[in-house]
């Protein structure tokens, strides 16, 4: 009798006698009847058309004992102490062996990324008979070896569900529903399905938060072997404490910042731009024979910012996974570096444009906020643009006014190398040392 617990009572209720409206099925075949009980104790029917009481044979006291209460306005039905003078239905069951067996038909569908931002699977479970011992999902990165399972307690309404955590865009999971009953000696299995994680789950591999001099906090995210800022710098000091001035000046040798309130973008994700002297926090030698390596600069200690060739490593690095490459070309991978928002439309695919909430498989986050130059901000919306600390050779005088950069736009799918006049204002990425 406890079993019948475990149904929903429109399963278990006839559809006819009971009050209207309700959504019996009787699909069960039990065919449970509101007749209501007999109480002894005021001489009177109670619940007929409302109610079905059945007894057991567990009896709880000398005068007690538990029966069965099923309700029309109820889900499932419940135990109830009535007293042995009562008069209530009887049901029988017979008295021999187990029930045969019957398994249910389990199917898994597709999984996706739930409101609370985790990659949530679903199933569901047609001709279930008997309890739930235990449901849910095995998955992992091998379809030949599933190794992690999430389980849970949900089969019973005819949907299995569970969410997962802790995973990473362009992780690849398979994974499958199971689903364990009473009346099935064996557990049951759905297909194997396949997804790779999706960058909207916004959860990255990294190397902790960084706090720079001023006490900014930045976010990280590890790309294969680099581990980088997630934002752009914004102090508006040197690592020395040293103010950096600002202003309508354009200046080859000494450090300036520039704030480009026209941007929509948030503060703490636009930062500032900086010239390359502030860049690299010196400013007599910025105009020398000089490139730097491990040059901390403007980053927090311990990191640096990124030299031409360490650019290079990162952009090498993204066609080696088709997550972080658009179509068929292994050149479009500015969009996997790209956050997924304030960018100016294309409609151009493969570029940081469009199709904008698929952006950022990386997690780099690049924000367009455009660059300073010739005493105006240009580009805003349109591109990002990033320093190196490698210096690039001008002119046949041996100046060096010029610094290698990487920038993209939002209608292009690749990453541009250029050199930059060390007067104009980029933004900064850090790099943590090894």
């Amino acid at each position: 009798m406890y079993e019948l617990r475990n149904y929903p009572e429109e399963s278990l209720h006839s559809a006819d006698f009971w009050v209207q409206p309700n959504a019996n099925t009787n699909s069960t075949g039990f065919s449970e009847v509101p007749a209501g009980r007999f109480s002894a104790e005021f001489n009177r029917f109670d619940g007929l058309f409302t109610n079905s009481y059945i007894w057991t044979d567990s009896a709880s006291s000398s005068e007690w004992v538990v029966a069965c209460n099923s309700r029309y306005f109820c889900d499932y039905a419940r135990e109830e102490q009535i007293k042995k003078i009562d008069a209530l239905s009887v049901r029988c069951v017979l008295n021999y062996g187990p029930l045969p067996e019957s398994c249910p038909i389990v199917s898994t569908d597709t999984a996706f990324v739930s409101s609370s931002g985790n990659l949530k699977f679903e199933g569901h479970v047609e001709d279930l008979h008997g309890t739930v011992e235990s449901s849910g999902f095995i998955y992992g990165s091998r379809k030949s070896s599933l190794t992690d399972t999430v389980v849970n307690k949900s089969g019973n309404s005819g949907f299995i569900e569970a969410e997962i955590n802790g995973l990473y865009p362009c992780d690849s999971i398979f994974y499958v529903a199971f689903l364990k009953s009473s009346r099935c000696t064996e557990t049951v299995y759905g297909d194997t399905l396949f997804i790779r994680v999706p960058s909207s789950i916004s959860n990255f591999p990294n190397c902790g938060v960084v706090y720079d001099h001023e006490g900014n906090k930045y976010n990280t995210v590890i790309i294969g072997e680099q581990c980088w800022t997630r934002e752009n710098m914004r102090c508006k000091t040197s690592p020395k404490g040293t103010p950096i001035p600002t202003g309508n000046v354009v200046s080859f040798t000494e450090p300036y910042y520039y704030d480009n309130t026209s941007s929509p973008i948030p503060d703490t994700l636009k930062g500032l731009l900086y010239n390359w002297p502030a860049t690299i926090d010196t400013s007599y030698i910025a105009v020398a024979h000089v490139s730097f390596t491990n040059r901390r600069g403007i980053c927090p200690e311990g990191w640096h910012v990124p030299s031409d060739d360490e650019w290079t490593v990162l952009e090498n690095y993204l066609p080696s996974s088709d997550c972080y490459v658009c179509g068929t070309n292994v050149n479009a991978i500015s969009k996997a570096l790209s956050y997924n928002k304030y960018w100016a439309n294309s409609n151009t695919v493969c570029t940081p444009g469009n199709d904008q909430q698929s952006n950022n498989s990386s997690g780099f986050s690049a924000m367009t906020v455009g660059r300073r130059e010739n005493e105006a901000f240009n580009w805003t919306n349109y591109a990002s643009w990033f320093w190196s600390s490698t210096s690039h050779l001008h002119d046949e005088a041996g100046n060096h006014h010029y610094a290698r950069t990487r920038s993209w736009w939002s209608r292009d799918h690749k990453i541009g190398w250029y050199f930059g006049g060390k007067q104009v204002g980029q933004s900064v990425r850090c790099l943590k040392n090894n």
